[in-house]
């Protein structure tokens, strides 16, 4: 939210969903506008094997939103 008010950031949603193929939805922690691009962000203590799998479709589905890891 600091970074809203400050207006480094636009458009900030909470757990976004993207349909992703063959049904399946990615659950992202954050998505904002940054500098004009969409960035998609996700907290992560441990990456699964099916948070990988969908981190890749995500990438391939929609290849222009930035998609940001914070590892915790």
């Amino acid at each position: 939210l600091w970074l809203v008010r400050d207006g480094q950031i636009s458009d900030l949603c909470l757990q976004p969903r993207y349909k992703l193929p063959g049904g399946i939805t990615y659950v992202g922690d954050f998505a904002y506008t940054e500098a004009g691009r969409q960035v998609c962000e996700d907290v992560k203590g441990l990456q699964t094997g099916v948070f990988r799998l969908k981190w890749k479709l995500m990438r391939e589905t929609y290849p222009d939103i930035e998609l940001r890891i914070v590892e915790r």
